[in-house]
Formats: C-alpha cells, structure tokens, sequence
C-alpha cells in the first residue's frame, strides 16, 4: 500500500513536474517573442545589401568582359595584323606579300605574276581563255570579280566557243589542247601547261624573229614546278615569260 501510495504520489509528481515544466516554457517563450522582433528589422536591413551586392557583381562582370574584349581587340586587330606585316617584309616574303607585282623595262607595274592576262599580238605567248576575261577591256566583268561560266557540257554557247577556239588555234598551225580551250575555275589563272607553251614556240619565234631553241631556255626558266613538289602540275608562267621576251629583245637590240 505504501508502495501504491508511493506510486500514486510520484504520479502526483509527475503530473506536477508537467504543470511546473509547462510553466518554465511559456515563461521561455515569452521572453524569446520581443528577441524574435528585435531580430525582425536586421531581416528588413539585409534586403538592400543583398541588392547592392547583386549590382557589384554584375558591374564586376561586366568590367571584366570589357577588359577581355579591349584585350583580345589589340591582339587581332593590332598586333597581330602588324607582325604579320613584319613578318611579310622579309626579303623572302617581300615580293609575294607585296602581290607579285610585274614591272616592264621602263619600271612601270604592268600587273601581278598570280593573275593572267590577255596578249593577242602574236609575238607574245597567249594564256588560258576567261571567262571574266581577267577583268580587262571592255567586254569583262568588273574589276575584281572572278569565276567560271558554270554552262553544262551540252550547253551550245559553251560548244559554240569551245569550237571557234579550236579553229582559231588550227588556223596558227597550233594543236588545240586543253588548258588553251578551257577557261579555269576562277577565270584567272596565271599559267598555261609546258605542252600548251610548247605549241606556241614557233609563232613566237616567227613573230620576233629568232630561233625556237633561243625562247624553250626562257619557257624553262618561267615553269613552275608541283606545290610542295607533290601537288598539281608544273605550268608556265605567262606574264613573266613574255615579259622576259620583251628584256630580252631590248638588250639583244641595244647589243647590236
């Protein structure tokens, strides 16, 4: 029984115990509400800092794009342009990087080694038909442009030229090769093949009245050989051939 009442108290304990601790918490709580809104404003005072850090961060990020971009900008835009403008004035490089310019006896540019051009007069070597006619006279398309006629195989106009050139190189006792019928791919290619060259040896003699064997040494000196010695095939240069033709009558005249 004293167990029983013993017991009985501790459940009058314990049910103290629970009115006692359900004391300590309201009292806890009620002290910790006016900390909750002290704390209330910091919340409201952080939001604009948030904002702030936000735009620096965006003015951070922007300023670096724009320092890259200024970087980058004199990279490519400056500094390499020059050194390759340097790097193009070396001796070796001067004459390609300058555009191959061609000048005649008296000094004067009469036009670039890497664009053809058109010589009708029989003392000269003739190049390849264009289609642009390398930009020149009035029957060609405007400066700069360049191209093939794009016509099928079966295209009369296309037929139509292809056979007036061949009878106009019978006509001068010329066999009607390829590369001295058809135009190239972009209507300005500087060279003819050795064969073509080979063909046109005896109607350049005639006109400028000198042997065969005295101009083959000149078609030799002016045939290009393959790129890289691989690719492509050796062709002649034709501005320069014919532009040695003319040195060379000049100086055979001034020797006499």
């Amino acid at each position: 029984m004293g167990n029983g009442e013993w017991g009985v108290g501790n459940g009058e304990w314990g049910v103290g115990s629970g009115e006692w601790g359900k004391k300590v918490c309201d009292h806890l709580t009620n002290n910790q509400q006016p900390i909750t809104n002290n704390q209330q404003p910091t919340t409201n005072n952080q939001q604009p800092t948030t904002n702030n850090q936000q735009i620096m961060s965006i003015v951070r990020e922007a300023t670096r794009a724009i320092r890259i971009t200024v970087v980058l900008w004199v990279l490519t835009a400056i500094i390499y342009p020059l050194l390759i403008l340097l790097v193009g004035q070396v001796p070796v490089l001067k004459e390609k990087a300058n555009g191959s310019i061609v000048q005649n006896i008296q000094g004067q540019p009469i036009g670039s080694a890497l664009i053809g051009q058109h010589f009708r007069s029989e003392r000269y070597f003739h190049g390849r038909p264009s289609t642009v006619k390398y930009s020149q006279g009035k029957e060609s398309r405007p400066t700069g442009l360049s191209g093939a006629s794009n016509l099928a195989p079966s295209n009369p106009d296309l037929l139509k030229r292809v056979q007036e050139t061949a009878n106009q190189l019978k006509e001068e006792n010329i066999q009607p090769i390829a590369d001295l019928i058809y135009t190239s791919a972009s209507g300005l290619d500087p060279h003819i093949s050795f064969r073509a060259a080979r063909e046109q040896l005896a109607r350049v003699a005639s006109a400028r009245g000198v042997r065969q064997d005295e101009l083959l040494p000149f078609v030799n000196k002016y045939t290009e050989g393959r790129f890289l010695g691989i690719f492509g095939e050796p062709g002649v240069n034709v501005l320069r051939l014919n532009n040695h033709l003319d040195f060379d009558e000049f100086n055979r005249k001034q020797n006499k």
